[in-house]
C-alpha cells in the first residue's frame, strides 16, 4: 500500500543573473521552478522541474534551499495539527 502525504508544491523565480533584486520585481526572463515533495513509507523525496520542462528530476541528495522551505512548510502544518512531528523531525535528519 502506497502512503503519500500531501504533495507539497511551490513555485520560485530563477534569475538569470546571480544579482539581488529586494524590493523590486522579478527580472522579465526570469524561469518559474515547481517543487513537489513526497512521504513513501518513512523516507521523503523531492523532485523539481522548471515550468518549461515536462518531465520531474528526483533528487536522491535534495538542494538545501529546498529542504529548508519544505522543513518551514511542514512545521506551518505541524503547528496547524495537520502533520506529526515525526514528519517533520524526518526532514531534520
Amino acid at each position: 500500500m502506497r502512503i503519500l502525504a500531501k504533495t507539497i508544491a511551490r513555485s520560485t523565480k530563477i534569475p538569470q543573473c546571480a544579482i539581488s533584486t529586494f524590493g523590486k520585481p522579478p527580472p522579465k526572463k526570469a524561469r518559474k521552478r515547481e517543487v513537489r515533495a513526497e512521504k513513501f513509507g518513512k523516507k521523503w523525496r523531492l523532485q523539481a522541474k522548471l515550468k518549461s520542462e515536462e518531465r520531474w528530476t528526483y533528487y536522491d541528495e535534495p538542494l538545501l534551499p529546498d529542504l529548508i522551505e519544505l522543513r518551514e512548510v511542514l512545521f506551518r502544518k505541524y503547528q496547524r495539527k495537520h502533520l506529526s512531528f515525526e514528519d517533520v523531525a524526518a526532514i531534520e535528519k
